[in-house]
């Protein structure tokens, strides 16, 4: 393993605890979100959209998604700048993009990886919210959209729990994911290298104000 990475498969497995917490997290955002809307808007639920609602309805849908991630990233932010400090390289080139991405693949992606193949290959709608995976509780957003734009409209809910997915269902839900996938990645990539960032310049910060005032002319 090259010197620069200075992630252990124990702190991947970490991560995936993370990730299951953040995820849980997403899910009650997105729960609390259509609860809030649907209390101010005094509607129990908005299932029937036809014609020129779609036009609301889609911009609605996706900012409930976009909250719903938004809550994950950040719980996962708070890990973020738990475990990085600890894992700097000492080198001076520690802000090089091949270290932070390295850290980075090593430390995330493996459970990112194992969530979108255990999200494809699980066929079976949940009992409660009729998602994918647990109920969807580990892929709130791709489960949601597919439900949104799709299983709902049709009326497909009760056919699915029935019959299981058609093939293009599947289809059109493994794009769904391998698009989500793409996004949180590159999200949490952005968020990783910000705080990796970060940390290098306080751990600067710090080796300065320990310096000698002499050799700091």
């Amino acid at each position: 393993m090259n010197k620069r990475i200075n992630i252990t498969i124990a702190d991947s497995f970490v991560y995936t605890l993370v990730m299951i917490i953040a995820n849980i997290a997403g899910t009650v955002g997105l729960i609390a979100s259509l609860i809030i809307v649907r209390t101010l808007l005094g509607e129990q639920a908005f299932y029937s959209i036809h014609g020129d609602e779609w036009l609301w309805f889609g911009p609605f849908i996706l900012l409930i998604s976009f909250v719903a991630e938004t809550v994950s990233i950040l719980v996962t932010r708070f890990y973020f700048i738990y475990k990085i400090p600890d894992i700097l390289p000492r080198e001076e080139d520690a802000l090089e993009g091949k270290n932070i991405w390295g850290n980075f693949s090593f430390l995330v992606l493996p459970a990112e990886i194992l969530r979108l193949i255990m999200a494809v290959l699980c066929s079976t709608p949940g009992r409660m919210f009729g998602y994918r995976l647990f109920d969807g509780v580990l892929t709130i957003v791709p489960n949601f959209l597919f439900d949104q734009f799709y299983i709902t409209p049709a009326g497909r809910l009760d056919g699915i729990r029935n019959a299981g997915y058609t093939v293009g269902e599947n289809s059109i839900y493994l794009g769904i994911n391998l698009v989500y996938f793409a996004i949180v990645i590159g999200a949490l990539y952005f968020v990783f290298s910000r705080v990796w960032k970060t940390s290098v310049s306080a751990r600067s910060q710090e080796v300065k104000l320990r310096m000698d005032p002499e050799q700091m002319k």
